[in-house]
């Protein structure tokens, strides 16, 4: 039997030849390694899309307690004849900063303004605390083009006006919102 297996090899220039049992075997051990191998990726990734799915749920749901003071700041403009905005606190803590950054009309994306000088008391655009349950008004005047005030009527409506205000809630993330609009976070303050 070596005899034939060497005259074989010489005629062939190969040590092994056909393919016996023992190949067969390594043939089925080496496909059966491979598919394990496959498997054993695709469990992988089907484990990081569960976890990753995971962590977006999470984060959404952190992102919403975050969201659930800067919720309850409303805003309202009134008044008559004046214009006066309301910033309240409808949360049971404090907020922080409150400031008045942008007023907007229709068409004027932008509306120059200011603290209206005739008001009484001590009136600012800004406010460093505002306790729950508590209003903050801020008394403006429009400004026209040379920064005199404009002249309003005293019935003229104050619908209309779009007021971007920014806040920092209790746990100290700053907010800006317009309107009674969905809150958003400031990331950095450019």
């Amino acid at each position: 039997m070596a005899l034939d297996r060497r005259r074989h090899a010489r005629a062939y220039g190969s040590r092994h030849v056909g393919c016996g049992r023992r190949q067969e075997r390594r043939l089925v051990l080496g496909l059966g390694e491979w598919v394990g191998g496959v498997g054993s990726i695709a469990a992988a990734a089907t484990a990081l899309w569960i976890a990753h799915q995971d962590w977006r749920r999470a984060d959404a749901e952190q992102n919403d307690r975050a969201k659930a003071q800067a919720r309850l700041i409303a805003l309202r403009v009134g008044g008559i004849g004046a214009i006066n905005i309301d910033v309240t606190n409808h949360s049971s803590e404090p907020v922080f900063m409150v400031e008045i950054e942008r007023i907007a009309l229709g068409q004027r994306p932008k509306l120059e303004w200011r603290v209206r000088r005739t008001a009484r008391g001590n009136p600012s655009d800004f406010r460093q605390i505002l306790l729950a349950g508590k209003t903050h008004t801020v008394p403006v005047e429009l400004l026209d083009q040379q920064g005199e005030p404009i002249a309003r009527g005293l019935g003229e409506q104050n619908d209309g006006y779009l007021v971007t205000f920014s806040f920092a809630d209790a746990m100290g993330l700053r907010w800006h919102s317009t309107g009674n609009g969905e809150p958003k976070r400031i990331l950095n303050e450019d």
